[in-house]
């Protein structure tokens, strides 16, 4: 797991707007920097520690948003979408291997003589029970990410992370 990014500068006779003026935005760096990854589904890894970045970009928001209110409110509720797409993604990574796996221990393998001969040599009703599951996983995977990809991009051009650095920052200078 990639560890947060220090924030230099901060203060505790600061104002909490001005600490928080630097802090977000290095919390929104973060999750940005893992955007490069976001055109390739097959990029797992980077996709979760993404939504790690998304988390703590949520959490420091909800800390602020008591010193920002209403500023921080739908800016929350857009990250926390992000993060929870991410981590439905991240869910269907985990289970599918898995269950692929147990769908492989229901079939005959090893040698013939080892395995019991005729229709009984394997559970081929769970196999296909498992398989369907694997496949109906990988379908509702690729939907969230469709549907991921869609948010982030709206989130993108419409300048959010922009809108939500410039608001941190003019409440945060003197």
């Amino acid at each position: 797991m990639a560890r947060a990014l220090p924030v230099l500068g901060l203060d505790p006779e600061r104002s909490m707007e001005a600490n928080a003026a630097l802090i977000i935005p290095v919390r929104i760096s973060e999750l940005l920097a893992w955007e490069r990854y976001i055109k390739d589904p097959r990029r797992v890894p980077e996709l979760h520690e993404m939504r790690i970045a998304a988390k703590r970009l949520r959490y420091t928001l909800e800390i602020f948003a008591p010193f920002f209110a209403p500023g921080l409110k739908q800016a929350i509720d857009q990250i926390k979408g992000v993060q929870e797409f991410l981590g439905k993604i991240h869910d269907a990574d985990v289970l599918v291997p898995e269950l692929a796996r147990h769908m492989l221990a229901a079939l005959p393998r090893g040698k013939a003589s080892e395995t019991i001969k005729g229709v009984y040599s394997g559970d081929y009703a769970s196999a296909q029970g498992l398989l369907t599951l694997i496949l109906h996983r990988q379908e509702e995977r690729e939907e969230l990410y469709r549907k991921f990809l869609a948010g982030w991009g709206r989130l993108r051009a419409e300048q959010f992370f922009e809108q939500l650095n410039s608001l941190v920052k003019s409440k945060g200078t003197p």
